[in-house]
């Protein structure tokens, strides 16, 4: 094992996540919004941008004159597993030094920021946050950091490192292991991390103007710039996109469809986007994976809409009515998002001194559009919510949980078991029962009229089980070990949380963020004990880099000599 790279490599993505946590820094002055405590934000900021720059360091020290040594694949592994895995553990650092709190009076732990930033680097998207929005216990600095995690995690550190650095074949090795680049249009790796590098930075700024137009201030548009292109789902707000509900600066029903829009082109092959750049959309409409994703939205966004009609969910959408605080004049006001709904109990329970800002009675139209949207971000991992999706009938999120699970196009932001590998497994199991009333046929199976060999089926196959070999076994160790407290506050059953569990492993390993129940729309990970959120941040770990780059190092057969 050629340590000696390993080394130089590490030391040069720790000084970009350094880098990236000075970067935050600025948004602490008053000027830009910055609260009373922004010298603890900056503080938790410099502290951990000054330890990852001293890591960076030591291990460029450690690897000094390895530039022209040779990379192999195990190294590239490696460099790539270690590379991630140093990440989180540096990206939780300013939330300790900052001492931020994630509720009234309860600092973060050391599995709080572990899980915040794993979930952050990953773009999952889940958080232990209970109020976003107070600037005495989460100083905006602290805030833009995470959305950044996101803005980082989105491309890949490893992209960044070989997109602005190169090095040459060694770049190319560690590039290939984390971003497959089969389909890439540039013979030289790092002019192809270039052309994702540029694509990538084009959405996020493209996207920030978009949602500037539609009545965002400049921080919440960044920042939501940075998640939906990255697929990541932290907001800046408690009550997520459906802040811009509420919100008499903004405008939500554009807010909405400027984050569809986002969220799909972030799902899709950044490589067909690249070929609608340079005129030749046709190979997007002729990309089998492209089309099956579309066809999957557009039958979700009518299945749950058709049930969700049939149910009357989108008349009871928020049986526990959403409270959220909207800057109005320099001055935060309540509002209540409401359903319309007339409930006397529900009329009663709201606070003195608040403000019901009542959304329309859902017709077809408001079902459309509240589905349309739960459903694109959910399939495409996302996890922005508007409603109380957790809410709906039993066969829509069934639905939405089998979307989840699937995820985007390979080659996106997206996270999930991917579209194509659906697609193979698919094709796999119809030749399989082929053979059996038909075995002497020979038979080919073909995507995009080029044939697919019998390898790559099987990996596909081969991965799907592992996927749903280890969401299975997370939830069944997280149901024995997490105590039930949550569950017996609401007055739920071991089935109740037995089900939540299952659905926040799928939506961990998915990269998606947000579950059903208690871990639903609007909650947060935060009240499950600190064993869960560790191995709960590991899976979006394991999810993130496509499970073998992770479970190669604990083989036994990787440590040992070619």
């Amino acid at each position: 094992m050629n340590y000696k790279i390993i080394s130089a490599v590490l030391g040069t993505v720790a000084a970009i996540v350094g880098a990236c946590m000075f970067l935050c820094l600025p948004w602490g002055s008053a000027y830009l919004g910055g609260g009373s405590n922004e010298l603890q934000g900056a503080r938790g900021l410099l502290f951990g941008g000054g330890i990852s720059m001293a890591l960076a360091g030591a291990l460029a020290f450690f690897g000094r004159g390895a530039d022209k040594e040779r990379l192999f694949r195990k190294e590239a592994i490696v460099i790539v597993a270690l590379s991630w895995i140093m990440a989180v553990f540096l990206g939780a650092l300013p939330y300790l030094f900052a001492g931020v709190l994630r509720a009234t009076d309860t600092p973060m732990s050391f599995c709080d920021a572990f899980f915040e930033s794993a979930s952050g680097l990953t773009t999952t998207g889940a958080t232990v946050f209970s109020s976003l929005e107070n600037k005495e216990t989460l100083p905006r600095t602290i805030l833009m950091w995470r959305m950044t995690t996101h803005f980082l995690g989105g491309l890949g550190v490893i992209c960044f490192f070989v997109a602005l650095l190169g090095h040459g074949a060694n770049g190319k090795a560690v590039f290939k292991i984390e971003r497959s680049v089969s389909s890439a249009p540039a013979a030289k790796m790092r002019t192809t991390a270039s052309y994702l590098f540029f694509i990538y930075i084009s959405l996020n700024i493209v996207c920030c103007v978009a949602l500037l137009c539609c009545g965002t201030s400049l921080f919440d548009a960044i920042s939501h710039a940075f998640s939906v292109v990255a697929l990541g789902g932290f907001s800046t707000r408690d009550a997520s996109v459906a802040y811009f509900t509420a919100d008499p600066n903004a405008n939500g029903l554009a807010v909405e469809i400027v984050l569809c829009f986002f969220m799909i082109a972030s799902g899709t092959n950044y490589w067909l986007i690249y070929w609608c750049a340079v005129g030749k959309p046709g190979k997007l409409f002729r990309d089998s994976e492209w089309r099956l994703f579309m066809s999957l939205l557009i039958v979700g966004i009518a299945a749950t809409t058709f049930f969700g009609v049939v149910h009357r969910d989108f008349k009871k959408t928020l049986p526990e009515e959403t409270d959220v605080a909207v800057e109005v004049g320099g001055q935060l006001d309540r509002y209540i998002i409401d359903d319309g709904s007339d409930d006397p109990e529900n009329l009663n329970r709201r606070p003195n001194k608040t403000i019901a800002a009542s959304a329309p009675r859902a017709g077809l139209w408001e079902s459309f559009r509240r589905a349309s949207f739960q459903t694109i971000s959910l399939a495409t991992g996302a996890g922005f919510a508007t409603y109380r999706y957790e809410y709906w009938n039993s066969t829509s999120l069934i639905i939405l949980a089998i979307l989840m699970y699937i995820g985007g196009c390979a080659g996106s932001a997206a996270g999930g078991a991917k579209v194509i590998r659906a697609l193979l497994a698919w094709k796999s199991i119809s030749q399989s029962l082929a053979a059996t009333f038909s075995p002497n046929v020979v038979r080919s199976t073909r995507i995009d009229g080029e044939i697919v060999d019998k390898e790559r089926l099987h990996a596909a196959v081969a991965y799907l089980f592992a996927f749903s070999s280890l969401i299975f076994v997370t939830a069944a160790i997280v149901t024995a070990l997490e105590p039930d407290a949550i569950w017996l506050a609401r007055h739920e059953s071991q089935v109740e949380k037995m089900s939540d569990i299952y659905v926040a492993s799928i939506s961990m390993y998915a990269n998606v963020g947000p579950a059903f129940g208690v871990l639903g729309s609007f909650d947060n990970f935060g009240a499950l004990s600190d064993p869960t959120k560790f191995l709960f941040g590991w899976a979006a770990l394991l999810g993130r880099l496509e499970i073998w780059t992770i479970l190669a190092l604990f083989s036994p057969n990787f440590w040992r000599n070619r």
